[in-house]
């Protein structure tokens, strides 16, 4: 019994826990939207469209694991939004490409996608080190519960162990008090007949 309401406990602070970190994402999601500029330079724009893809991404991990539906419906409105500022950006894209034609734009332009590409790569080799971290403490986590949950079974084997070697001086006691009663009976019906 004590087992199950720790594991409710566990699931109450897991769904806490969740709420938390997508209530915190859904800030930070908004906060970027709210910013997002379409007249933003197309690399600004990109990285902020990236930022909130992956935001996004987190969001629906924390709705998926919480298997909140409200949540689950937020990220698909979210992502719905997503779609639709990506292809105005993608159409805003190919016209200023249309009317720049210039080929030293177009150089400017693969040496800042580069550096975009780079900081975008080390940005997720960031996120990348700290969803490590994340799953290593949750590991870590469910060994320690797995520990608990041997040592309680252990503990319940030897209880019920101690049990049985009760049952067992239980009876013979029975069978010792069965042959008290006989012998006083035997002692009573002497008794009764010698007086």
């Amino acid at each position: 019994v004590q087992h199950n309401l720790r594991h409710k406990k566990t699931y109450d602070n897991d769904t806490y826990n969740n709420m938390a970190h997508f209530e915190t994402y859904e800030k930070e999601f908004n906060q970027i939207k709210r910013s997002f500029n379409e007249e933003d330079d197309g690399r600004k724009s990109e990285e902020k469209m990236e930022e909130m893809e992956e935001i996004l991404n987190s969001m629906k991990m924390s709705a998926n694991s919480g298997k909140e539906k409200k949540w689950i419906e937020k990220c698909s409105n979210y992502e719905k939004e997503l779609k639709e500022m990506r292809t105005k950006l993608n159409e805003r894209r190919e016209k200023d490409e249309l009317l720049s034609g210039s080929s030293k734009k177009k150089q400017g332009d693969e040496k800042d996608v580069n550096a975009n590409q780079k900081a975008i790569m080390a940005q997720n080799l960031e996120k990348s080190k700290a969803t490590s971290s994340i799953l290593k403490d949750i590991k870590r986590e469910l060994n320690e519960t797995d520990e608990i949950a041997t040592a309680s079974a252990e503990m319940i084997a030897k209880q019920n162990a101690q049990m049985e070697g009760m049952k067992d001086k239980v009876g013979e006691i029975n069978k010792g008090l069965k042959n008290a009663d006989k012998t006083a009976n035997k002692i009573e019906r002497i008794n009764k007949y010698l007086f």
